[in-house]
């Protein structure tokens, strides 16, 4: 193709007048963002990118706010929205303090037990959790709490039964169902393994 039969190049626009969020957690006023086409070619206070595009279209957004769209490729949106609607269990220090706070969170919901964010490893004794230590504050309730890295779930007893998870359920692959000395499941269920009980949860509305 010859160049003069090329296409312009899109024409440069200004954003102002909106928040922006440059990723370092804070919302800043007074700033501008210049684009060509899908390209960002400055961002910073409005007056240093007005003066270096002076002819630039400009945009004004006031009151409205400024995103990056991707930012980080490995980002769990959905799970995000769940938690709100999940036992918070990211404070706790102790298994008490977690199963505190499941009795808490259970005593104002119907239906099954959930929550997220436990981490043994913040505990005296960094021991797992088992299915009967959560069997006391969630009685015959399904119960189901996702470990603060993904990779582990806690169940009660009522939970493995609805799944039908017995001693005599072999491991998935790509995952694992912890066992005490007799071989029977102690309520947490590694990776791939997980998913034996999220087939039976009711799905999020």
């Amino acid at each position: 193709m010859p160049i003069h039969a090329l296409p312009p190049p899109p024409a440069i626009q200004v954003l102002l007048g909106a928040e922006v969020w440059a990723g370092d957690g804070e919302l800043r006023s007074g700033q501008a963002v210049a684009l060509r086409g899908d390209r960002i070619l400055a961002a910073g206070p409005s007056e240093d990118v007005l003066r270096k595009y002076p002819a630039a279209r400009r945009i004004e957004l006031p009151g409205g706010t400024l995103l990056p769209g991707l930012i980080e490729g490995h980002a769990h949106v959905l799970g995000l929205g769940l938690m709100d609607r999940q036992a918070d269990l990211s404070a706790a220090r102790s298994l008490d303090a977690a199963l505190a706070q499941v009795s808490a969170w259970a005593a104002r919901r119907k239906g099954w037990v959930e929550g997220r964010g436990w981490d043994q490893n913040l505990w005296p004794g960094k021991a797992f959790p088992t299915a009967r230590d959560l069997d006391a504050v969630t009685g015959d309730r399904p119960a189901a709490l996702e470990r603060v890295d993904g990779h582990a779930l806690w169940v009660n007893s009522a939970a493995l039964k609805t799944a039908g998870i017995t001693r005599a359920t072999p491991d998935p692959q790509g995952g694992s169902i912890l066992r005490d000395a007799a071989g029977e499941p102690t309520g947490i269920l590694v990776d791939a393994a997980a998913d034996l009980v999220a087939k039976v949860r009711p799905a999020p509305s």
